[in-house]
């Protein structure tokens, strides 16, 4: 049976490919999804390609700087996403620090950092673990320039 509609759903889909390069590409679905036949539309000007001189700045921990045990609650690729995840957390109260991993290109928001294993754990378990917002907590550390983490 799923193979039957698979196999309708690509003759319908190659149907309608070679009914648009019959026509010379001039159909498409408008948003009631009835096809209609395109516009002849005027040439678009070309605008000047932007270069973007600076990236955003945010400021990171480097590993010196960071306990031996840290919590992490987020990882970010967008350093936008990190702000507001940081702001939002130092504006509840929250001691938030931004370390950026460097070999994996990541941002990682850390909500606390502790000298021990231990503590690390407990605070994890106390504060974190029954929260829905911080769910996704990890305990990490930082070894010649890796990160490894903890469960």
């Amino acid at each position: 049976m799923k193979f039957r509609i698979l196999t309708l759903l690509c003759c319908l889909s190659f149907s309608f490919a070679a009914l648009a390069q019959a026509s010379g590409g001039q159909i498409r679905r408008n948003k009631q999804n009835t096809t209609v036949k395109n516009r002849q539309s005027k040439p678009r000007k070309q605008s000047e390609p932007q270069v973007i001189t600076s990236l955003p700045q945010i400021e990171t921990d480097n590993a010196a700087n960071l306990k031996k045990y840290n919590i992490q609650i987020a990882a970010f690729l967008e350093i936008r996403n990190v702000q507001s995840m940081r702001d939002d957390l130092r504006n509840q109260g929250y001691d938030a620090r931004v370390y950026y991993d460097a070999p994996k290109r990541l941002y990682r928001v850390i909500l606390a950092g502790f000298n021990d294993l231990q503590s690390a754990k407990n605070y994890k378990s106390q504060y974190l673990d029954g929260s829905d917002k911080f769910r996704s907590s990890y305990i990490f550390y930082i070894q010649d320039g890796e990160t490894f983490f903890i469960q």
